[in-house]
């Protein structure tokens, strides 16, 4: 399991059309826009054979970093050295360019290009109609496999960001997540 920031978001067109008959590319460009991009943080592309959504530069340089602070914080709540340092190699840079060479290199964990995310977006009113979306992320965090053998520590991280979303309610305290069955 993963948590990563969608760098390019991408329906293939033929697939699409396989997938829903009504998928024309501004059906897909409509799915991809009100799943996405509310917020208009991503432009959107169009070739002969996708319809892409690509984050804007200028919002991820004006957030990235206070964003990331904010959320390896809530996510490893022990201080760590090794964050720390890949904090202050991605504060002395400013540039998405220069982000996105770091992610593509791999050179740290926590931060690294991840283009194999397959995933689908509901369309036409619904889960049951949907659309295969390929994504391509800045990975930030990645627990466990498919098995799911390593999953405390992200179970718990969901945990606190469930029970904070609920503190209102003294009852939020129980809430957990887990694997069962």
């Amino acid at each position: 399991m993963s948590i990563g920031i969608a760098t390019k978001i991408l329906i293939d067109k033929k697939r699409a059309k396989r997938e829903a008959a009504s998928a024309t590319p501004e059906r897909i460009r409509e799915a991809l826009e009100s799943f996405y991009n509310k917020s208009g943080i991503y432009t959107v592309e169009e070739t002969d054979d996708c319809v892409s959504l690509l984050l804007r530069p200028e919002v991820a340089e004006a957030e990235m970093i206070d964003m990331l602070q904010d959320f390896y914080a809530m996510r490893y709540l022990e201080k760590d050295e090794y964050i720390t340092e890949m904090m202050g190699d991605l504060r002395s840079h400013t540039k998405w360019e220069e982000w996105m060479e770091i992610a593509v290199n791999k050179k740290y964990y926590f931060f690294q290009h991840d283009s194999y995310v397959v995933t689908s977006i509901p369309y036409d009113g619904g889960w049951s109609d949907s659309l295969t979306t390929n994504i391509q992320q800045i990975l930030l965090s990645a627990d466990g496999k498919i098995l799911m053998e390593c999953w405390v520590d992200l179970f718990r991280f969901f945990t606190r960001l469930i029970r904070e979303r609920l503190s209102r309610y003294k009852l939020a305290d129980s809430l957990t997540v887990e694997i069962t069955g």
